[in-house]
Order: structure tokens, then C-alpha cells, then sequence
């Protein structure tokens, strides 16, 4: 097996809880897939260019926020948007502007949460201390 000749974004994204899809019209079955992984920002997308080379699509009101940033270049632009290329050891840089969006939940339960769910948690037929006094 080949090295990937960029870096794939999906470990990294999973270690962070980032949520991620596949550039339209790909899937993960193909073998070059880790080219087509799009981190999903709430000011815009995060995605390979190749090599140890990022490419970030900032949106309008964070473009000027991410030209600021040191070793950072602009690659495309439009109107409303650009498209910038970094080198991947700018990318909790990027990632502090994008704002990249979270998967649903928490990583790690609080105690609160952890007490919540036990309270309602299925006990194998046994009541809990709760309902047994709500049927005294």
C-alpha cells in the first residue's frame, strides 16, 4: 500500500469531535477518499490540497481574520468567499478563526450527567428509590 500523498483529515477530526462529510459525488470506498474529507466550520470548510498543505474556504465575515495569520496565503477568491493555503502546522490557527462545528454530546460525562443517567437508567425490572415512593 502507498503512502496518501496528502493528509487525512478524518483521524483528526474524530480526535476532535469535528464534524466532517466527503466533497460531494465521493465516498468513503474510494481508495484516494482522504483527498475528498471536508471539515465542516461554521465560518467555512477546512480540506487537503496535498502534501502537508491545507486548503481553507473562509467566508466573508473571517476572511480578513485568516489573511491576517502568518504563513497563511491566498489561493482563490470571490466576492463572498476565499480560499486560503496553509501549511498543516497552522491548523489550530485556522481552526480558532473557522470554528470547525462539534458532533452532538460530550466527550467525557460530568458528574451531573453521569448521576442524571443512572437515575433513569433501566434497571432490569427494579424501581427506582423515585417511583417506589410515588406508588407508596
Amino acid at each position: 500500500m502507498s503512502e496518501p500523498t496528502c493528509i487525512d483529515l478524518r483521524p483528526w477530526a474524530k480526535a476532535h469531535r469535528y464534524r466532517w462529510r466527503y466533497e460531494e459525488g465521493h465516498s468513503s470506498v474510494e481508495p484516494d477518499a482522504e483527498w475528498y474529507v471536508e471539515v465542516i466550520c461554521r465560518y467555512g470548510l477546512i480540506y487537503p490540497h496535498g502534501g502537508s498543505t491545507l486548503l481553507a474556504y473562509a467566508t466573508r465575515g473571517v476572511k480578513r481574520h485568516i489573511a491576517e495569520l502568518a504563513g497563511i496565503e491566498r489561493h482563490q477568491h470571490d466576492d463572498d468567499a476565499e480560499v486560503f493555503r496553509f501549511p498543516a502546522e497552522r491548523l489550530d490557527q485556522v481552526t480558532a478563526t473557522l470554528k470547525p462545528k462539534r458532533l452532538p454530546g460530550s466527550a467525557v460525562l460530568t458528574g451531573k450527567q453521569r448521576e442524571n443517567l443512572e437515575r433513569h437508567a433501566f434497571r432490569g425490572g427494579q424501581e427506582s428509590p423515585e417511583t417506589r415512593q410515588m406508588h407508596d
